[in-house]
């Protein structure tokens, strides 16, 4: 996996529980269970008051193509809202909402966006703030 200047660097791996997953629940009300043992994936932890988090949903659009991994953007907010806000609007990315709102390693998501990038149960690498998609190379 190559990295850019978009994200900050984790010298190891950070190692989740084995065979760790995690439940949402989709825009379209279908129940998803993603593993993380298994392919890439990018988790944008957003919220609908996070002015920053909307404006980089137009960038993920734009650049979803460019990253080899999995993206899921996941809201700890109620799905109902989420659903609401986000009717009819970037139906082209996956977007979700879950009530694990400890994640994988036992934390809360503090600031947002947070990005995750994770691969066979460890997180890889990772961003907090701004977040440049242009830059963003995952192999």
């Amino acid at each position: 996996i190559t990295f850019t200047k978009a994200f900050k660097s984790i010298s190891e791996p950070y190692a989740l529980r084995k065979k760790s997953t995690m439940k949402l629940q989709s825009l379209d009300d279908r129940t998803e269970v993603i593993r993380f043992d298994d392919n890439k994936k990018l988790l944008f932890f957003w919220k609908t008051d996070c002015e920053p988090c909307l404006e980089q949903l137009d960038s993920i659009v734009r650049y979803q193509n460019n990253i080899n991994a999995d993206i899921y953007l996941i809201s700890f907010e109620p799905h109902d809202r989420i659903k609401s806000i986000m009717q009819n609007k970037y139906q082209e990315l996956k977007i979700y909402t879950s009530k694990e709102d400890k994640l994988l390693f036992g934390r809360n998501i503090d600031f947002y966006p947070t990005v995750l990038v994770t691969d066979n149960d460890s997180i890889v690498d990772f961003g907090v703030g701004d977040i440049s998609w242009r830059e963003v190379v995952i192999k």
